[in-house]
């Protein structure tokens, strides 16, 4: 046996996730969700507070099936949480995502990537 041995990375450290951040297993969902150009454009709209899923839909010229079928996504990944009173379904961003210190309003942590969507990109 060699002096020499040396502790093997596990893969999610290679990748650059830290013991005591989301691992990979957890983050790959969201980043998934975060992926699609109407899921973004949601979530940008659910910073500002929760939303009833027909408002969201006009507000972002989404069908409401299409709509329906993005917040199932989102909520599927642990980004949002949705509330059904009668025939009314009104989604919210988890708190626990939200960024603490600095701007949380528009920054979400999830661990193993943080969003800012207070900045715009060009």
């Amino acid at each position: 046996m060699s002096d020499d041995s040396r502790s093997e990375g596990t893969a999610g450290e290679e990748a650059g996730f830290q013991e005591g951040t989301m691992d990979h297993q957890k983050c790959t969902p969201v980043l998934r969700a975060l992926s699609d150009g109407t899921r973004w454009r949601i979530v940008q709209e659910l910073m500002n507070g929760p939303c009833r899923v027909t408002e969201l839909g006009i507000r972002l010229s989404v069908p409401q099936y299409g709509i329906s079928k993005h917040i199932r996504v989102l909520r599927q990944a642990g980004i949002i949480k949705t509330d059904r009173q009668g025939k009314a379904v009104t989604c919210e961003l988890l708190d626990s995502h939200r960024e603490k210190g600095g701007h949380p309003e528009k920054v979400l942590n999830f661990g193993c990537c943080r969003f800012d969507f207070g900045v715009h990109m060009k």
